[in-house]
């Protein structure tokens, strides 16, 4: 759970300097600045995500 937690902590921004983000940029063609902006809101709705199903999860298995 705390690996879990901290992943989606890690992973809520993506810059630049990403490999990711030039992977996926690069894959899909698109340009850098509409790449910068989909991607920062894909990550942000992804690390919030797993953090609520971390906060729904954790009090389930005894954790909080």
């Amino acid at each position: 759970m705390a690996a879990m937690t901290i992943c989606a902590g890690a992973v809520i921004l993506m810059h630049f300097n990403d490999s990711l983000f030039w992977v996926v940029s690069g894959f899909t063609r698109m340009e850098v600045g509409m790449a910068y902006k989909t991607l920062t809101v894909i990550m942000a709705i992804r690390g919030v995500v797993v953090f609520a199903f971390v906060a729904f999860l954790g009090p389930l298995l005894g954790y909080a």
